[in-house]
């Protein structure tokens, strides 16, 4: 192939992965990331991360992902070049542009959109210093690399530890003592800067557990899951959409051949610079991951598809007819044939556990067979072809008498209703106000009632929704609590004239914690009322 024609593919290549992840930006949400305080500690973002968007503002920083992005599919054309060709490099272009997790990272702000693109261009610096010799400017280039991959994002120590243990450690054999050594040498001064940098910025405050959602994250079983969907999604991005069975699968599907990959593109008898770079950097990664995830929880989703663009080439090489003497290579054909069918159809598209066959929304992640049946949304969550109906919701009656004096609820007394449901879920009070109340509230019927927060609502909102029969009347309602020991008002709806009064609050209380909600009648005749509380 000519160089024009080479380069003339190669840019309408690069091109048209721009315009996916131009195109993909334009279809998700603005990244409510605001402007960083430069040089405050404690960071809670990388430190790259953290300096980028503290000099950008927020509609330049999708550009600086997007080229980042772009960058990426370029060192995966050239990193498939080196081993597999002309050819295999305009189709790993071709993949890389098209690739899921290339093409998030690309349209969207966030410390992976860096190290993805720094990765590649590491492990391509670290291949030509492996494979041609050592310059000063080489090892000054692939310290600065190490530097600014392990300063994107907490995980980019990983592929770097496993880099230079590689080198310093296990020193194969069939390198060159000379480059190794130099290559080692660059790759552990920046593993040592970043080590020392760090436990700085731990001892100043920062915390990437927090960080990270570290309380989110599952244990046991449940993160053997996770960990295998992260490598399965190495390829396809997100494969929450995918049963259970058939990420497991893909998951050792895509180990199986980037290990193919590895072994068809090494010679007898020796290793191969190329395939065991992209080998270490991604599976070494992802080991180096796994182990410091009790710590720090980096082995998860996003955080592991910095090794994408190895993965690519590793699996292209798998794949390719001439990697390994024009062979054909029928295994790695028939474990995707094996994929394919493992899938049988079975697709589930917003992530939510039922299959899109099953599932009467299958975009919808909030409405699946089962689901929580929110009141007042008007979607039939449950599938049940009932919109706003669920035996969950609780419907009680006023048990009278229950009038009390204000003082008295605000003391508090009341008639306890236990547990509220749970968050979305509908509670109904049906009740009665036979007297108005006087100026000074010592006569009349007000009735007040106790409600408790589920102990797992968090810090709720909280909607009251109060209306009554006779439009001559006017019926008000509060809502009142102990905060912290004090008394504290949480509700108040004292508008005048007919109902319904409506009011939604944002809780200062925790779960678990005791409101008292009265109901007073203020003007007119006895009406009948009903009260709606929901969490949102």
């Amino acid at each position: 192939m000519n160089a024009a024609l080479r380069a003339t593919l190669w840019s309408g290549l690069l091109l048209a992965a721009g315009g996916v992840r131009w195109w993909r930006a334009g279809t998700m949400p603005d990244n409510p990331a605001e402007r960083l305080p430069l040089l405050d500690l404690p960071l809670d973002h990388p430190p790259l991360l953290h300096l980028v968007t503290g000099l950008l503002a927020p509609e330049q920083r999708v550009l600086v992902s997007l080229v980042a992005g772009v960058a990426a599919v370029f060192f995966v054309g050239l990193l498939a070049r080196r081993a597999l060709g002309d050819v295999a490099a305009l189709v790993a272009l071709a993949v890389a542009a098209v690739s899921p997790p290339m093409v998030f990272l690309g349209s969207w702000w966030s410390q992976e959109s860096l190290t993805i693109a720094i990765a590649a261009g590491t492990a391509w610096l670290l291949v030509q210093v492996l494979d041609e010799g050592t310059t000063r400017r080489r090892r000054a280039g692939l310290a600065a690399c190490g530097l600014l991959l392990s300063s994107s994002s907490w995980v980019g120590l990983a592929p770097l530890l496993a880099w230079a243990a590689w080198l310093g450690v296990f020193a194969p054999w069939w390198l060159e003592p000379d480059r190794a050594r130099s290559a080692a040498l660059a790759l552990g001064a920046a593993v040592a800067v970043t080590l020392v940098g760090y436990a700085g910025l731990m001892m100043s405050g920062s915390d990437p557990q927090g960080a990270l959602g570290w309380a989110r994250l599952p244990r046991g079983l449940a993160a053997v899951q996770g960990h295998l969907d992260s490598i399965a999604a190495l390829l396809l991005g997100r494969v929450g959409r995918f049963p259970p069975v058939s990420r497991v699968v893909l998951a050792g599907i895509t180990l199986t051949l980037m290990v193919l990959g590895w072994r068809r593109t090494a010679p007898d008898g020796q290793g191969s610079a190329w395939a065991s770079v992209l080998a270490v950097g991604a599976l070494g990664g992802l080991l180096v991951a796994l182990f410091v995830h009790p710590w720090i929880p980096v082995a998860v989703e996003k955080a592991l598809w910095f090794a994408t663009p190895m993965v690519v080439c590793l699996v292209l090489a798998a794949l390719w007819p001439s990697a390994a003497r024009g062979v054909r290579p029928p295994t790695s054909v028939a474990l995707l044939g094996l994929f394919a069918l493992s899938l049988g159809g079975c697709v589930d598209t917003d992530e939510d556990g039922v299959w899109d066959r099953q599932d009467c929304a299958p975009e919808d992640p909030g409405v699946y067979p089962g689901a929580p049946e929110v009141w007042g949304d008007l979607v039939d969550n449950d599938c049940d072809e009932v919109v706003d109906d669920s035996p969950d919701y609780l419907f009680l009656a006023e048990d009278e008498p229950n009038d009390t004096l204000l003082a008295g609820c605000f003391a508090p007394e009341g008639q306890p209703l236990g547990n509220i449901a749970a968050f979305g879920l509908l509670n109904r009070v049906s009740g009665r106000i036979e007297t108005v109340v006087d100026d000074s509230y010592d006569e009349g019927d007000l009735d007040c009632y106790q409600i408790r927060f589920p102990d797992d609502a968090g810090r709720p909102r909280l909607e009251v929704n109060l209306s009554w029969d006779d439009p001559e009347s006017d019926l008000d309602f509060a809502v009142q609590g102990l905060w912290e020991g004090e008394q504290a008002g949480f509700a108040l709806a004292d508008t005048p004239g007919p109902g319904p009064e409506i009011r939604v609050t944002s809780s200062g209380f925790d779960g678990g914690a005791s409101l008292w909600v009265w109901v007073v009648g203020y003007s007119g005749p006895p009406t009948d009322y009903t009260l709606d509380l929901v969490l949102r």
